[in-house]
């Protein structure tokens, strides 16, 4: 659920594109000879591999590029009183390209965590509201382009306010992750699911009649209700939905009228699911 970084290139173009700059260089160094220092254009197609594949890759081919080196700089000629010279060299040209594929190895590893936190909420390790809004366009142009229906469901915990009142917050947070690895134990990895904030989540289920959804929600309603009592809480799940036999075009139009109907389902009694099929911005009919 969390997102991915987006490369320069694909994956087929960028190994392309390191095999090709090592050779070349190599190949540009053995031409220009053992004098001309090129050995600082290696670090082109090794910085290439550290910000595009894992970093297992960028170390190969930084210990590729000093054999290279090794390779073109002898061939052209580039001779050492001492073998052990030749080996000293090329254990020091190696660390220096090992060290430098390490530093954007980590620097890439650092810059998708960083990606993943400011979409991951911290709590409940859930997708935040910020990636929610990020992702879902996709979902719904997905369905839009194969004709799938698709349905949004809000979800909204039952008296959680007593129980941060009452036993305090950090007892709060934790019936937070209760009731996220319930949601997420019952909802399918290809549905969409989000801590909106407080004690409200969103879940997208692409490709989801009305019908399909109702037996969905009860089945989580349920799993709340069963696992809030079992971690000794009255807590229960109050879920309004609305489906989409063809997807609208935006998120906020879902979000809307799947709230409106979950607050419905809360002054009708909460603890219960309902289902409405829209298709438009007016409601036609209720499941």
């Amino acid at each position: 659920m969390i997102s991915k970084l987006h490369l320069p290139y694909s994956g087929s173009a960028s190994l392309a594109l390191v095999v090709v700059g090592s050779l070349g260089v190599a190949g540009v160094d053995l031409f220009t000879g053992s004098e001309v220092r090129l050995y600082p254009l290696y670090f082109i197609p090794i910085a290439l591999a550290a910000t595009n594949f894992q970093r297992n890759h960028a170390l190969l081919t930084a210990v590729t590029c000093a054999v290279l080196w090794a390779l073109s700089n002898y061939q052209a000629g580039l001779h050492y009183s001492s073998n052990w010279i030749w080996v000293w060299n090329v254990l020091v040209q190696g660390f220096a390209f090992v060290l430098v594929a390490k530093l954007i190895s980590d620097l890439r590893a650092s810059k998708i965590r960083e990606g993943e936190l400011a979409r991951e909420d911290r709590l409940t390790g859930l997708l935040n509201a910020r990636a929610f809004h990020e992702q879902a366009p996709h979902l719904l142009a997905l369905c839009q382009r194969d004709a799938k229906p698709i349905v949004m469901g809000y979800i909204d915990l039952d008296d959680f306010k007593s129980v941060n009142d009452m036993q305090g917050h950090q007892r709060g947070d934790a019936v937070l992750q209760i009731a996220a690895h319930i949601m997420q134990s019952a909802l399918r990895s290809s549905d969409l699911l989000s801590r909106l904030g407080g004690d409200e989540f969103a879940v997208l289920l692409p490709n989801t009649s009305a019908e399909a959804a109702s037996e969905t929600f009860e089945r989580l309603r349920r799993a709340i209700e069963l696992g809030m009592r079992a971690a000794g809480c009255k807590v229960t799940g109050s879920i309004g939905a609305v489906a989409y036999s063809h997807a609208p075009t935006n998120e906020n139009e879902l979000i809307d009228a799947a709230d409106r109907v979950m607050y419905g389902v809360k002054q009708s009694g909460k603890n219960r699911v309902q289902v409405t099929k829209f298709e438009s911005q007016n409601c036609c009919a209720a499941s």
